[in-house]
């Protein structure tokens, strides 16, 4: 249910009556039965068809199907809305009004699901990463008052109490200090006797915006560990290829390296496979500027195709896992699997007209338009591609050039493993410049 309202649930909250979306228990006459349904909360509740009109609304199911299972739908009217009060800020002592700091804040705010919001005070700069966050949606969960501890004045929050960290009671009573529950939001709306409000997941604010309360680790301490063959819900496991493999300086066939693992083809001196994972919902912004391609120092210099290949020809060093695809994860990883897509060992000769997508190379459009139409779970897709090998493959500065590519993508829709195969064929003749 859960990936359900990941995939579907946006779509019911265009609805402008629906207020929110959710899991929870069925009510009858007003009061909670034990049988789960999938709960809509509606600014009004109205069935006559010109009320619905009136409202711009339209009827609800009463039941949707998920994974093949029926499962009701309850409907609850409530609204909520967000409690944010606005503070003045600190008079500011005199030595030091000289210089006074820019804030950038981008908020995240999803509708009715929740929202939340990042800042950053830095000399008079901005974070271009935060400001390309855009509307994300968050997870959030409802609070109801407890019968047997009511609040002192009936009510829940207040205005201002936005952002506020609701915390658990221990069996004793006693507030813990460690255990977030999460972020407050909004509460019923002004005059309503129906006291309830809507809290943020922590975690979900954190991976929509990409912070963490962890002190982050520097680059050089971010292991390789490659593909996961675990990283979607369906193992997937890495490709088998048992001849003409070249081995590392450890004696090992398989090179891992942050987020992408791969295999060398001895006699070619290109990747025969490269495997890669890519986490669409953590994407970051890294630059490639001032990056160099460099030699994998575990294999042989004569076990790679370096530099040596590029120089003045039409040729471009065309990664086969997406640098693009692999800046994900946190601020490190990225930074590190931006580098670490740049060794040699990912790179194959490719035409810069069929490698660029911003020279409408076929190869480039292919990356940016084959999800348009797939509604991939929790964005997370397993990748795998390679060149194709052929004995009559042209000769250039002594290195066989691949005509073909080819291309697997693998993902889970709708809790079902799903994959997509390309080839395509780079047949143009070696330009000199």
């Amino acid at each position: 249910m859960r990936k359900f309202f990941r995939n579907k649930g946006a779509d019911y909250l265009d609805d402008p009556n629906v207020s929110s979306v959710g899991v929870g228990y069925k009510h009858v006459d007003g009061k909670p039965t034990g049988e789960l349904a999938v709960q809509f909360t509606v600014n009004e509740k109205v069935s006559e068809p010109e009320a619905l009109e009136a409202l711009g609304t339209s009827p609800l199911p009463e039941s949707i199907t998920v994974n093949g299972v029926k499962v009701l739908t309850d409907v609850i009217e409530r609204s909520y809305e967000p409690a944010f009060h606005r503070a003045p800020e600190a008079a500011t002592p005199p030595r030091k009004t000289r210089r006074q700091p820019d804030r950038t804040t981008r908020a995240v705010a999803p509708g009715p699901a929740g929202d939340c919001a990042v800042a950053t005070v830095k000399d008079r700069q901005f974070d271009p990463e935060i400001c390309g966050l855009g509307t994300k949606s968050i997870g959030a969960f409802e609070i109801g008052p407890a019968p047997k501890h009511p609040a002192a004045d009936g009510e829940i929050s207040s205005g201002g109490d936005s952002g506020a960290a609701w915390m658990f009671r221990s069996g004793t009573g006693a507030a813990t200090i460690t255990v977030l529950a999460g972020l407050h939001f909004a509460g019923e709306a002004n005059g309503s006797s129906d006291e309830h409000a809507l809290a943020c997941l922590q975690q979900s604010v954190f991976e929509k915006l990409g912070v963490t309360l962890t002190p982050p680790a520097s680059e050089e301490a971010v292991a390789n560990v490659g593909f996961g063959p675990n990283f979607l819900s369906t193992p997937v496991p890495l490709p088998d290829v048992k001849f003409d493999i070249a081995k590392a300086n450890d004696g090992s066939e398989v090179l891992h390296y942050t987020h992408f693992s791969l295999a060398m083809r001895k006699s070619r001196r290109f990747a025969a496979w490269v495997a890669w994972n890519i986490d669409g919902g953590s994407m970051k912004k890294v630059s490639r500027k001032n990056i160099d391609f460099v030699n994998d120092p575990r294999l042989a210099a004569d076990a790679q195709v370096g530099n040596e290949l590029y120089g003045a020809n039409g040729l471009d060093r065309g990664h086969l896992a997406r640098r693009a695809d692999l800046l994900w994860g946190s601020t490190s990883e990225a930074t590190k699997a931006n580098r670490d897509s740049f060794i040699y060992t990912n790179i194959t000769p490719q035409m810069d007209d069929f490698n660029q997508s911003a020279r409408d190379g076929i190869w480039g459009k292919l990356e940016d338009a084959v999800f348009a139409d797939v509604d991939v779970d929790d964005l997370k897709v397993s990748a795998f591609g390679g060149p194709v090998f052929a004995d009559d493959d042209r000769d250039f500065r002594r290195v066989k050039i691949p005509r073909e590519f080819w291309k697997v993508l693998v993902f889970m829709e709708n809790g079902e493993l799903e994959e997509q195969g390309f080839l395509l064929s780079l047949d143009a003749p070696i330009r000199p410049m």
